[in-house]
C-alpha cells in the first residue's frame, strides 16, 4: 500500500487503520522527511483519510535527527489503529 501526504511530504514510515465513531474513514500515524533546508527535518503527525490514498496530516511533532522521530512515533497514541484487511502497516 502506497500513501501520498496531502501536504507534499515524503513518508518514511506509517500505519494505517480504520476510523469510526465520528472519525474520518482511516487513521493513522507517519514519520515524514521534509528536507534537509530545515532545522528540525523530521516530523511525525497522526493522519486521517477518507479514501487511504490521500492523507491529511496534523498534531506534528517536528524533531532534528530520525532516531528522535522513530522514539516519538513509537509512543504516538490517542487514535484506533485496527489495520483492515486490506492494509498492511509499514514499519
Amino acid at each position: 500500500m502506497t500513501i501520498t501526504l496531502a501536504n507534499g511530504r515524503t513518508p518514511v514510515t506509517y500505519e494505517v487503520g480504520l476510523g469510526g465513531w465520528g472519525d474520518r474513514k482511516y487513521l493513522g500515524k507517519v514519520i515524514a522527511y521534509r528536507g534537509s533546508s530545515y532545522v528540525d527535518p523530521w516530523v511525525v503527525w497522526h493522519m486521517a483519510s477518507d479514501d487511504g490514498i490521500v492523507w491529511d496530516c496534523f498534531d506534528g511533532s517536528y524533531v532534528a535527527t530520525a532516531q528522535r522521530a522513530r522514539e516519538l512515533y513509537d509512543h504516538r497514541y490517542g487514535m484506533r489503529y485496527a489495520v483492515p484487511e486490506d492494509c498492511t502497516p509499514v514499519h
